[in-house]
């Protein structure tokens, strides 16, 4: 799983700003689940969950870290 992240982390800034817009919390799921920690695994799995009940929230924010830090880490590793 540390593969996918790497490779996460290695697209350009344009294509993860994409991802977080149009993917509905799943770009940010993935990138959290991936981290291989329980913690991370744990918060993946549900980040569709509770960005679905925040009314897309957490995308919001999601969007804005990919912006300012190039990667996604409001509770992520």
């Amino acid at each position: 799983m540390s593969e996918i992240r790497t490779k996460i982390e290695a697209m350009p800034l344009w294509m993860k700003v994409l991802l977080c817009i149009f993917s509905g919390g799943l770009f940010g799921g993935v990138y959290r689940f991936c981290s291989g920690t329980q913690q991370g695994m744990f918060v993946g799995f549900l980040w569709p969950v509770i960005n679905g009940v925040l009314c897309g929230i957490p995308s919001i924010i999601d969007l804005i870290t990919c912006c300012t830090n190039g990667k996604p880490t409001v509770i992520a590793e």
